[in-house]
Order: C-alpha cells, then sequence, then structure tokens
C-alpha cells in the first residue's frame, strides 16, 4: 500500500502530463485543440480573437476556451475559427471582414458564437477567409468571401450566412485554402472550383471555377486537401497519394521543382499511405506502419527533421511508429500518438507550439503536456474547493457548497466518469472508481464552481 500511495502521489504531482489530446487543428500561428473530455483549447496568437477566449491576449499555453465539454470538431485557417458541436449545432470566432463567421455581418468575434439555428450540421472546413460546411443530408453550404468563384455558387459575390452550394446531396468532404476548394462525393469522385493560375484544381486548365467540377474521372478518392499555395495533394483508397499544382518549393512532393502541374500526378510508387494533411508549403502523410512522413518547404522547422532544409520528396520524422493523426498549419506541424499525447514543431513566435516558450523555433516534434487538472484552474473560480479525507478509499465530505450544486468526476484522461446532479450534503461515494488520481467540479446554481483534485486508494 506504501508504494502504491507514494506511486500516486508522484502521479498526482506530474497530472499535467497526462495524455488527453483528441483533436488538433490551427490557422496562422495559433492553435486550437479538442481534449478527449470534448472541452476546447487554444493558444497562440490573438489579434482577432480567433482563440475564443474573449480577448485578444496572445497565449503561449494551452487556455481553455468557455466550459462547455460537447465539441467534436474545430478548424482554424488564417485568423477565424469554426467549431462544430455534438448536437449539430456550427459556432464561429475571430475575424470576420467579409462574413465567413457566418452571423450576417463582418464584426469580429471574440468568443464561440452560433451559427444560425440549424443543428444538423456535420463536417466544417475553415478557409482563408470563406467557411464551408456539410449537413446530415449530404448538402453542401458555404459562407464568407468569393472571390474566384470560390463559394461555388456560380457568381463571385460574398455572403454573410450560410448558403446552399447547389442542390446534390452526396458531398462526403471538403477542404478550402484562401482561394480555392477541394471535395469528395460519396461516390469517390474528387470536384473542385475556385482560383487555378497555379493548375490547384487539377481539372487540366488553367481557367477559374466558380461551380464544383469533377476531376478526371477516378471513384476512388479518400481525402483532398488544397493549401494556400496554390498547390493540392490526395489520397486514394488504394493507399497511393497524388499531387498537382504549384510546386516551386517541392510543395507536391514529386522529386523536382516543376510547377503548375494541372492534373493529379502520383508520388513515388508507395500505396501503404492512410492519412495527409497540407497547408500552405508543406504536407504531413502517415503510413499504414504508423511512420509519419514530410515535404515542402521547410523554413520554420516545419517537417520536423531537425533542419530548415525544404524537401522535394517524401521524408521520414524521426523513427517513431506510434503516430495517429497529424496536422500541417501555415508554420507548424502537429501530431497526435496513438496514446493521445501531442507533439509539436515549427514558428512559435507568438506561443503557437504551447510550451510556454514564445519565439523559440523547434525543428523536431517536441511533447505538450495536458494542462493541470484538465484546466480548471483557468475556470477562475473563487475558491478552490476542500476535500477530507484526501487520498480517500471509499468516500469522501467536500467543502460547504450549495446544496443544490452538481458534482461532476473525470478521470486524468479527461472522461466523465460520476456525476450528481445534485449535492444532498451526504458523503460522495467513490468505492467503485480505480486506483488513480481524479478531477472533481462542483457547479453552483448561479455559475460559479469550485475545482479540486484527489487520490483514490
Amino acid at each position: 500500500m506504501k508504494k502504491s500511495l507514494l506511486f500516486l502521489i508522484i502521479l498526482y504531482n506530474s497530472i499535467s502530463f497526462a495524455q488527453c489530446w483528441d483533436v488538433i487543428s490551427g490557422g496562422d500561428d495559433y492553435t486550437l485543440a479538442i481534449k478527449k473530455d470534448k472541452t476546447l483549447w487554444a493558444w497562440g496568437r490573438n489579434t482577432f480573437g480567433q482563440l475564443g477566449d474573449g480577448t485578444t491576449t496572445n497565449r503561449s499555453t494551452p487556455t481553455q476556451i468557455g466550459n462547455d465539454n460537447d465539441w467534436i470538431s474545430v478548424q482554424g485557417r488564417l485568423t477565424h475559427s469554426v467549431a462544430l458541436k455534438s448536437d449539430g449545432t456550427i459556432w464561429a470566432w475571430g475575424r470576420n471582414f467579409a462574413g465567413q463567421l457566418g452571423n450576417g455581418n463582418t464584426t469580429n468575434l471574440s468568443v464561440p458564437t452560433q451559427v444560425g439555428t440549424d443543428s444538423d450540421w456535420k463536417i466544417i472546413s475553415a478557409g482563408g477567409s470563406t467557411t464551408f460546411a456539410i449537413k446530415n443530408d449530404g448538402s453542401l453550404w458555404s459562407w464568407g468571401d468569393n472571390e474566384h468563384g470560390i463559394l461555388g455558387d456560380g457568381t463571385t459575390i460574398g455572403r454573410y450566412i450560410p448558403a446552399r452550394v447547389g442542390t446534390e446531396n452526396s458531398w462526403q468532404s471538403v477542404n478550402i485554402s484562401t482561394s480555392s476548394a477541394i471535395a469528395i462525393k460519396t461516390n469517390g469522385t474528387l470536384w473542385a472550383w475556385g482560383r487555378n493560375n497555379r493548375g490547384a484544381l487539377g481539372d487540366a486548365t488553367y481557367i477559374d471555377r466558380t461551380v464544383p467540377t469533377q476531376i478526371g474521372t477516378d471513384n476512388n478518392w479518400k481525402l483532398a486537401c488544397t493549401a494556400s499555395s496554390g498547390s493540392t495533394v490526395a489520397l486514394k483508397t488504394d493507399g497511393t497519394i497524388w499531387s498537382w499544382g504549384y510546386n516551386a518549393d517541392g510543395q507536391l512532393g514529386q522529386g523536382s521543382f516543376q510547377s503548375g502541374i494541372n492534373r493529379p500526378r502520383q508520388i513515388g510508387t508507395d500505396s501503404d499511405w492512410q492519412s495527409i494533411s497540407a497547408m500552405v508549403n508543406h504536407t504531413l502523410a502517415k503510413k499504414d506502419d504508423g511512420t509519419l512522413w514530410s515535404w515542402g518547404i521547410n523554413l520554420s522547422g516545419t517537417l520536423g527533421d531537425g533542419t530548415f532544409i525544404s524537401k522535394n520528396a517524401p521524408i521520414q520524422v524521426g523513427t517513431d511508429t506510434d503516430w495517429g493523426n497529424a496536422t500541417a498549419t501555415a508554420f507548424n506541424s502537429y501530431a497526435l500518438k496513438n496514446d493521445d499525447s501531442l507533439r509539436v514543431w515549427g514558428n512559435n513566435t507568438y506561443g503557437q507550439l504551447g510550451n510556454n516558450q514564445s519565439g523559440v523555433t523547434q525543428y523536431t516534434p517536441i511533447a505538450i503536456a495536458c494542462p493541470v487538472s484538465l484546466g480548471l484552474e483557468t475556470f477562475n473560480s473563487k475558491y478552490n474547493l476542500t476535500l477530507y479525507p484526501n487520498p480517500v478509499s471509499e468516500n469522501f465530505q467536500i467543502g460547504k457548497v450549495d446544496s443544490s450544486a452538481s458534482i461532476t468526476i473525470y478521470d486524468i484522461k479527461g472522461a466523465v466518469v460520476k456525476t450528481i446532479l445534485k449535492n444532498n450534503g451526504t458523503a460522495i461515494e467513490v468505492r467503485d472508481l480505480m486506483q488513480g488520481i481524479y478531477l472533481i467540479k462542483v457547479m453552483n446554481t448561479n455559475g460559479s464552481f469550485l475545482t479540486s483534485r484527489f487520490v483514490k486508494l
């Protein structure tokens, strides 16, 4: 028992390094993330309120956005953010000069604000000053800036609220950059529209398109990403990767600097690619064996190979074989491991790496810890919560709180393990919990809350 208790106390003091991340995204110089407990977090540059914390203050460590715990997807691009909740509602915040927040005006917002009232949204995608979303019925919608016809509605007129793209109900995924969009239908066909001066649409022309245009005739496309530089990377269901468009700095990964390729061309001959992510000037891709690869511009260390030398063909990032989803942003790279821990690298001018070392570039992946106590310290509660006994084996009492207060207990990965909707003043029973570290939050009826941690023996 003594050894076990010592271990738990040590774990209690190092809980900030728990593995808890679920979704990672980000825009120019800032990062967005969702934890396993479905809370929303952000850090980095905040000039236009794109972090969503109600301020325009930059953050160099993860900061919780509100206290909702029903977020399932989040995306940022340049300076605006959009997120999806489990109830099917869309929320947006940040810069809004072109109506990209979808709220009917051009006023910036520094906190998540619901887009309309619909609750049947399924997929979201944020572009430079444009936003797209797909509903449960497979319909495609867009709003914001419409330069080069990126909204796909046949015009170049901007929209301040969501407008439907065509009449089809067969859209599966969509990805947008600052000036073009690419999407896949449920039948596996690939479609693109918007700016095409560098061949980014892949339709064998350099002509802009204001409506979705099919790319080739293949029907085995799985994922597609279009970058702000005018390059596009796509993955087929057979595990092959294809690219086209701008390539002056090797963004296409084809071993050359031939640019303006206006139709899909395969990258190498490998057929074991599993996922891809491209943004501006570099790409990250994961293979079936769990290895991570990168290519493109590397001036900010975004390729993660320990250098600042750009690469025009895929190179492996380290030697690890336990990579999960990876995300490329403008000047940074982020990747989850299979254990839900987070690795980051690249530029850190505004603290977007989240390691509290603003200005220090990272050329190889470094770990970012989970916020202490699930970030409960950022809730700004007036008092800490008193628990006794602590450590506890069967049940404990809590300090004086409202008799109608609700109580939530989390494990160290952020999962809710016990909920008590109304505190009746009796002891809190935890004998059914496994041995470990837990976090408790007591929410009073007036909206205030108290937080603490405890050791379960």
